[in-house]
């Protein structure tokens, strides 16, 4: 006969084992990375542009990005105000950068 083997797992055992860092990097600011992301590539779809102005859409990320902080800071719209997610945002900004400047170089080489 086979015998079972009852096993109690405990919830806090699963969500340190899952998730080693604090919560609070993905709840208050992987989210401003994904927006700061998602504002990037929005961009680089709609003008899809060549190095040059790829730096500038990744500025323009940034700078509104941090104008949007400091309006929080100001308290003229609501929230916090954080220089990480100023960072966050120029990080997002960067990633779609290095994405965009890959794709250009597997162009050139097929042309």
């Amino acid at each position: 006969m086979a015998k079972f083997v009852s096993v109690h797992i405990n919830i806090d055992f699963l969500r340190d084992l899952f998730l080693p860092f604090e919560n609070n990097f993905i709840k208050y600011y992987f989210v401003d990375y994904l927006w700061g992301l998602s504002l990037s590539c929005g961009l680089h779809i709609i003008f899809f542009p060549n190095m040059k102005h790829s730096i500038v859409l990744t500025i323009i990320v940034f700078i509104f990005g941090a104008v949007y902080e400091a309006l929080q800071k100001s308290d003229v719209i609501s929230g916090t105000g954080d220089i990480a997610d100023i960072i966050l945002y120029l990080l997002a900004g960067l990633c779609v950068n290095l994405i965009n400047f890959i794709l250009i170089k597997k162009e050139e080489k097929t042309k």
